[in-house]
């Protein structure tokens, strides 16, 4: 046990130091694109929009609206609760430290999740910690890091008053981590997960009605914190990549032959793997019975493929929302001998693909590297994105299927 913690210090020092060196010397620069003002580049710069946003509040000023405090007048889009930060006249601790400290955290818990087992699999660290999603979650220190730690301490502890805490304080602050909540389905009966669900439910409606007006100013703004082009990791993303994709020949559009072929090489694999799950679920019990062991790599799995799923399908979001991709590997990596049909591995590979594809294409796009290819390249990442979305659906759907099953027949019994 020692060992592993001494192993995941030192890993956790030396990406730390290889990624202050890229941030430092600006060699993520533009992939990662900077915030700059009179010259100057600003890391952590979304952190301290929230820092900036909070000197506002104290002089009277609505940050939904206008933030002058901030170098680029970006409005607040968080929950009210970040406007309140303790100790908030501590600005220097604030602006660099706090960030600071987050990041390592960070990075310390996702080298954590690759040396649980001695697996091949822990190789492809480096292929997650270099990746655009990271390593632009980390440069500008985004929420998005305090949300996954959040969700790494409700999937670690099973004490349910930390549990609620924490899937309401989260929610507060972006509304997606209402997802969170997935994991009170892990209780034996279904009254202490109806009450434990009424619990959260009833204290979210309450802050909710309590700062309905400024979730009305956040949604008008929306265009502020979505993603768009490669930037982006929604369904909204392929929809609008697949009419970039335009040829001629001979002055003839033959776009209509193209959209068959798109939609034929989304559909088709879609069905081979669709097909293969559900043929599955009888020899692989331990990936559709996730919700029979209340453990932290169930647990931690479970929140994160919902977490993707409704990020994906519902919000336009920025890259670095992929980060909770990463959640799902101490199951797969847990559960390795157990994968007789190599359900997980294949998944776990698609997904170190698509760290990697992600990455290449956005430094290919943005320093204006094969622009010719630029849009077919988006249009297969996001066809990846898709694919992994909904190998993860269909897994999750399967589980809450089984486990309402075994609930009712309890019940009925």
């Amino acid at each position: 046990m020692i060992k592993k913690y001494l192993t995941t210090f030192v890993l956790t020092a030396i990406f730390s130091v290889i990624i202050a060196f890229l941030i430092y010397k600006k060699f993520v620069y533009p992939t990662v694109i900077p915030v700059e003002k009179n010259g100057l580049t600003y890391i952590f710069a979304d952190w301290g929009a929230i820092l900036s946003a909070n000197i506002c509040e104290q002089k009277g000023i609505n940050v939904y609206l206008e933030n002058p405090c901030d170098i680029k007048n970006r409005k607040h889009v968080y929950g009210e609760i970040l406007l309140h930060l303790p100790f908030a006249e501590f600005n220097k601790f604030y602006q660099f430290y706090f960030p600071l400290i987050l990041n390592i955290i960070f990075l310390f818990i996702i080298v954590s999740f690759f040396n649980q087992t001695n697996s091949f699999k822990n190789y492809f660290l480096v292929f997650f910690i270099i990746s655009l999603p990271v390593i632009l979650v980390i440069e500008r220190a985004n929420l998005d890091i305090l949300i996954f730690l959040m969700m790494y301490l409700i999937s670690k502890y099973k004490n349910l008053y930390l549990s609620h805490i924490l899937i309401i304080f989260s929610t507060l602050c972006k509304f997606y981590p209402i997802c969170f909540g997935v994991v009170l389905l892990f209780q034996r009966t279904v009254k202490r997960i109806f009450n434990n669900i009424c619990i959260t439910v009833f204290f979210l409606i309450l802050f909710l009605i309590n700062q309905h007006e400024n979730l009305i100013q956040i949604f008008n703004i929306s265009a502020q914190f979505s993603g768009s082009g490669v930037y982006q990791f929604s369904f909204q993303g392929l929809i609008q990549a697949i009419p970039n994709i335009q040829i001629l020949i001979n002055d003839y559009n033959i776009n209509w032959l193209i959209y068959l072929f798109i939609a034929t090489i989304i559909v088709l694999p879609l069905i081979f793997f669709g097909k293969i799950i559900f043929q599955s679920q009888e020899n692989e019990k331990f990936l559709f019975n996730i919700f029979d062991f209340n453990i932290f790599e169930n647990r931690l799995y479970v929140i994160s493929t919902l977490t993707i799923i409704f990020c994906y399908f519902l919000v336009q979001n920025f890259n670095y929302r992929e980060i909770f991709l990463i959640g799902l590997v101490p199951y797969i990596l847990k559960n390795e001998s157990a994968d007789k049909k190599g359900l997980l591995n294949n998944l776990y590979y698609i997904i170190v693909i698509k760290f990697l594809f992600s990455t290449i294409l956005v430094y290919l796009t943005m320093n204006k590297v094969n622009v010719d290819l630029n849009y077919f390249m988006n249009l297969a990442k996001h066809i990846l994105d898709f694919y992994v979305v909904s190998i993860l659906s269909i897994i999750l759907f399967l589980n809450l299927k089984n486990l309402f099953k075994k609930h009712f027949l309890l019940e009925k019994i």
